[in-house]
């Protein structure tokens, strides 16, 4: 799989990450005082109460709430065997939030090679409002070189990824290769059209922000348009675009 993976693996140590940030298309201890993603900063109260923690006794990833019952994720995060996911939580390690049990986990098939997507099925349905996913006119008529989509995560905070975090950032990018169509990282076998590049400049998802959303506002309103994957080959650390 090209690029570093972006979960966050949890070891009996001190955090471990295991990196993979291209986004493909729709179809973690609480540190002192509010941190920013990179290059970003942290999300207001109520505005993305449908952006998930997802959480496993060995990892942490981000997904979004898209049906009731439904999450989506990276397909990579399937690995770290998700129990739990917590909606509309600022800080999954406070006490609010809705947290909902795992039933079934599901990744795209050959992940790896194909759509890096997962789906998580809950145990029962959330009182939390789901997101809505983009159709194809969106893509047609709002995703361009130059785009601005907005990541909304729960990932560490720093360009090397070394600060433990809980708390739901925010950070507005700019789409680079609408089509991924440059190579850097991007899968040959849903080339063109299967995945996106956005964000560099310093400004970008890093470990534990996989399978979070990247979110285009449009006329119609804010729509769910990829997952979070992993960093572009030639980034040398979190910041350098995925």
């Amino acid at each position: 799989m090209p690029g570093p993976m972006r979960h966050l693996v949890l070891r009996p140590a001190p955090f471990v990450f295991a990196l993979t940030a291209a986004i493909a298309p729709a179809l973690a201890s609480a540190s002192p005082g509010p941190a920013p993603i990179v290059g970003g900063g942290p999300a207001p109260a109520g505005q993305w109460p449908d952006t998930v923690a997802v959480l496993s006794n060995s990892g942490a990833c981000t997904g979004t709430l898209i049906a009731p019952d439904v999450v989506l994720t990276a397909g990579h995060c399937i690995d770290i065997a998700p129990n739990l996911v917590i909606a509309n939580t600022l800080d999954y390690e406070g006490n609010g939030g809705e947290r909902l049990s795992v039933q079934r986990a599901v990744a795209y098939p050959n992940w790896e090679n194909t759509y890096d997507v997962g789906v998580l099925v809950l145990t029962r349905a959330a009182t939390t409002p789901p997101r809505a996913v983009a159709s194809s006119c969106v893509f047609e008529q709002q995703f361009a070189d130059g785009a601005s989509v907005q990541l909304v995560v729960f990932g560490t905070t720093d360009p090397q990824g070394q600060t433990n975090n809980s708390r739901l950032n925010q950070v507005s990018v700019t789409v680079t290769d609408p089509a991924c169509t440059g190579g850097d990282g991007c899968v040959g076998a849903v080339s063109p059209g299967g995945e996106f590049v956005a964000g560099g400049g310093g400004r970008d998802s890093c470990y534990g922000d996989s399978g979070g959303p990247v979110y285009r506002t449009t006329p119609w309103g804010t729509y769910v348009v990829g997952v979070v994957s992993r960093g572009v080959d030639s980034a040398q650390d979190c910041g350098g675009g995925g």
